[in-house]
């Protein structure tokens, strides 16, 4: 099923656009170069609440902050495949190393180049005759990125040689909360670390489906949040657990939670802490014991994701007991 995708290098580069008029005949567009210009703009993923107190992750990409992209091209007579390069920005717009081709920029001539682009990794290729972009999200969760694409079917003369391409979000913000229930009101609970268990990390986006990610691999883990010094102590009132603006960034899928009869085998997280009253400690001693909680959830594409977990009454043990 796989194929091989293309490493596309950055370029620095800056060009001079040279306008058209309608004097110009097809002898001399046919001598001149028009470099692919483009426009980005991104549509705005919704904002959080306010965090505190953890390791720093990634933060939302928005066309300010993005570096670079890579944008592949397709046209009726010269096929799919066509490497545009790297855009990086000059001035308040995007240049790339390639030229729109000849036979698509006379005054007269109204045939459509559709666009692809993405800055998730450094490739976009043809997969069974489709565009998409492979993507391997990094497990440490400062190393992830906020990943965009965008599709525009244009001619040279309808955009006037600049491509307005609008970036979609395309993974799934994760933000996680975390609170205890009245089972645990008269307990200290502190916490060390949280993990995610058994999320996808590897897809395909595909520009032209309306279903449009498709995962493959095997799950894998992520660290939410790890607390250096003293833990995180729980309260009654929900805490997220990021800086401000940072999230995990993960592939929009289903998580199925495991149960007693599965433990361990679907979507789960663990959570280290204490957990301890005047009479001891329940979890936990000296050193940080693990809990556990089943995960389900819909993680969905372009949005900001809110897990809200709750200790008490659903803690469960390895084998998927419950502690409470």
């Amino acid at each position: 099923m796989k194929t091989s995708k293309h490493l596309l290098l950055a370029l620095p580069l800056a060009f001079v656009v040279a306008c058209s008029s309608d004097s110009d005949n097809d002898e001399e567009y046919t001598e001149k170069t028009y470099p692919i210009i483009v426009s980005a703009t991104e549509r705005p993923i919704a904002n959080p609440s306010a965090a505190q107190n953890s390791m720093r992750r990634a933060p939302i990409t928005t066309t300010s902050s993005l570096e670079e992209f890579t944008l592949f091209f397709w046209g009726k007579d010269i096929g799919f495949g066509k490497t545009v390069g790297t855009f990086s920005k000059t001035g308040t717009h995007w240049v790339g190393d390639q030229n729109w081709p000849s036979q698509y920029t006379g005054n007269y001539d109204s045939r459509v180049l559709t666009f692809y682009a993405s800055n998730a990794g450094t490739s976009i290729s043809q997969e069974a005759h489709e565009a998409c972009v492979d993507v391997h999200v990094d497990e440490e969760s400062n190393k992830q990125v906020d990943l965009l694409a965008a599709k525009n079917a244009v001619s040279y003369r309808s955009c006037g040689g600049v491509v307005p391409l609008e970036f979609d979000h395309i993974s799934a913000a994760v933000q996680v909360n975390l609170c205890k229930t009245a089972s645990l009101r008269d307990y200290t609970v502190v916490v060390s670390e949280v993990k995610l268990h058994n999320i996808m990390c590897q897809g395909e986006y595909y520009f032209d489906r309306d279903d449009k990610w498709e995962l493959y691999g095997t799950p894998t883990d992520y660290t939410i949040t790890a607390y250096q010094q003293g833990g995180l102590e729980v309260t009654d009132d929900p805490q997220p657990l990021a800086v401000s603006g940072d999230y995990l960034f993960l592939l929009p899928q289903t998580l199925t939670g495991w149960n007693k009869t599965s433990p361990l085998e679907d979507s789960y997280i663990e959570i280290k802490c204490k957990i301890y009253n005047s009479d001891g400690y329940k979890v936990g001693s000296s050193d940080y014991g693990s809990v556990y909680l089943p995960l389900d959830a819909t993680l969905k594409m372009g949005m900001i994701n809110s897990l809200n977990i709750s200790m008490g009454t659903a803690l469960r043990d390895r084998d998927g007991n419950k502690i409470f």
